[in-house]
């Protein structure tokens, strides 16, 4: 019987399908126009404005597979003829599986072997989003089509749990005076996504059993509307208790415990001269204990200045702005201790009152090291090969002909931190670092939208008596180099207190 619900609903459906269908290899032949760099950039909205569409598709497609048998209600066909429920369960998930998710996984197949990639790799790769899509995106939908009996409830049901969403967490963001969540921009912003997934997951887990063996459509929707309620929770958590989740998911937690950091002995703590933004005050430090080819981030930092009687005159985090920046930079090759500054942004107020005064210092710190997994090497213009750890790689001169472009593809996790140098056929001759950093602490690797492939991009200057007018122009010091390009991914999270109990900063 499951096969006999099966196909009739690919006879009913089979235009939906097949258009939705011609929508997923477009989308991934779109992608593959567009490839490593995202070039032509007047084709990079419209091809993402195409992958939302496609979602949308896939979405209508799923649900009119469903209300091919509307589950809420009494008077349906399939209650009174001799249908198992399970059968009918089971043919709609079929549906899903063939019909809905494999052309979108044969797509990315195809995309992923076309682009360069292995077999294997691009095989993995496709199996895996759609095993994740299958879970996180199709159940889910297949859930919510099960509870409605038209489209337009599907669509009134979407919208609305969106703005429920979006209400509990603009009420988080009023109630921290303004602050967005305190994930939003760091390396720990994987769990939000990854707490509404399980959430869906969970909650269609628990529906459709539900409706198709039951048809407890009343108690469905308030298990839905529960899992509303839940969604913005995460939003409304601190800082400390999520970094403690990551700590405890290091891959090499080891690795922080020699790192220590202190204040410069015979440092003296200044004002920079830079900025629009309040006062900034640099702090010199030490720190000590790094492994070899290493990176240091700083995830977060929360200042408090305290006067000579202990009480608080200022508390915040040192940068107002959101991601990580040049606040506090520590890279090594040789591992040991680094020299560096933390800035400390302060409102105008607070520099008036602390100005040519003494002043005690804590700085709470939320910190990451990163160590070297992969390095490479490929040819400054023109180069095309593969690499391990980076995937299909290519490397042009960009369109004012001043730096190099090296953009990579995989089927993997991309690289969390990217270094570039341009190494000369000139000997002697030595070029500074560039580096690209967008840290991502999840301990799996989902890839989900827009296609099955990770890709990143990073400049490389190049320097000034090797700039060209153009990328059609001609450097022999561009021709014979190469670009040395080394992958970091985050080994350890740790905490750290510094405490200054004197600093006196002066203008």
């Amino acid at each position: 019987m499951m096969w006999r619900i099966f196909r009739k609903d690919c006879r009913q459906l089979w235009r939906l399908a097949a258009i939705v269908a011609c929508a997923q290899m477009t989308n991934a032949a779109l992608r593959l126009v567009l490839g490593p760099f995202n070039q032509p950039r007047g084709l990079v909205t419209f091809a993402e404005v195409f992958s939302a569409a496609t979602l949308l598709g896939t979405c209508a497609l799923i649900v009119a597979a469903v209300h091919e048998d509307v589950v809420p209600g009494a008077s349906q066909d399939w209650l009174v003829r001799p249908i198992r429920r399970r059968d009918l369960l089971a043919a709609k998930l079929l549906f899903v599986v063939v019909i809905a998710q494999g052309p979108a996984c044969l797509a990315d197949m195809a995309h992923g072997i076309l682009a360069g990639l292995s077999v294997s790799e691009s095989v993995g790769a496709a199996l895996s989003r759609s095993t994740v899509m299958l879970l996180v995106f199709d159940v889910p939908v297949l859930g919510l089509a099960s509870i409605t009996s038209t489209l337009v409830q599907v669509m009134g049901s979407v919208i609305g749990i969106w703005l429920a969403v979006m209400v509990g967490v603009f009420a988080g963001i009023i109630a921290r005076g303004g602050a967005p969540p305190p994930f939003a921009s760091s390396g720990i912003q994987w769990m939000t996504p990854a707490y509404w997934a399980i959430l869906a997951c969970s909650t269609a887990a628990v529906i459709i059993p539900l409706q198709y063996f039951r048809r407890a459509t009343s108690q469905s929707r308030r298990i839905v509307v529960g899992a509303v309620i839940l969604a913005p929770v995460l939003s409304l958590s601190t800082w400390m208790p999520a970094f403690s989740v990551q700590q405890r998911l290091s891959p090499q937690g080891s690795l922080a415990k020699p790192i220590r950091l202190a204040f410069a002995e015979g440092g003296t703590a200044s004002w920079s001269t830079g900025g629009t933004s309040g006062r900034t005050l640099l702090v010199p430090l030490r720190v000590s204990g790094l492994p070899g080819d290493s990176v240091l981030m700083n995830d977060r930092a929360d200042v408090r200045l305290a006067g000579p009687d202990g009480g608080t005159l200022y508390r915040g985090k040192t940068t107002r702005t959101l991601g990580y920046g040049n606040d506090f930079v520590v890279r090594t090759t040789d591992g040991g201790d680094v020299s560096t500054r933390q800035q400390v942004v302060l409102p105008e107020q607070v520099y008036q009152r602390l100005r040519d005064r003494s002043v005690r210092m804590e700085i709470d710190y939320s910190l990451t090291v990163f160590r070297l997994t992969a390095a490479a090497t490929i040819g400054a213009r023109d180069g095309d090969q593969r690499m391990d750890g980076f995937g299909r790689c290519r490397t042009q001169i960009d369109a004012d002909g001043d730096e190099i472009e090296l953009g990579c593809l995989q089927g993997g996790r991309a690289p969390s931190c990217v270094s570039a140098t341009l190494e000369s056929v000139t000997p002697g001759r030595q070029h500074s670092t560039q580096w690209s950093c967008a840290p991502d602490y999840s301990p799996y690797h989902l890839q989900l939208y827009p296609d099955a492939t990770s890709r990143f991009t990073v400049r490389v200057k190049l320097p000034d008596d090797a700039q060209m007018s153009g990328p059609g122009g001609e450097r022999s010091e561009v021709a014979g180099a190469y670009v040395r390009v080394k992958s970091y991914q985050p080994a350890a999270h740790f905490t750290r207190r510094l405490v200054v109990p004197e600093i006196r900063v002066l203008w």
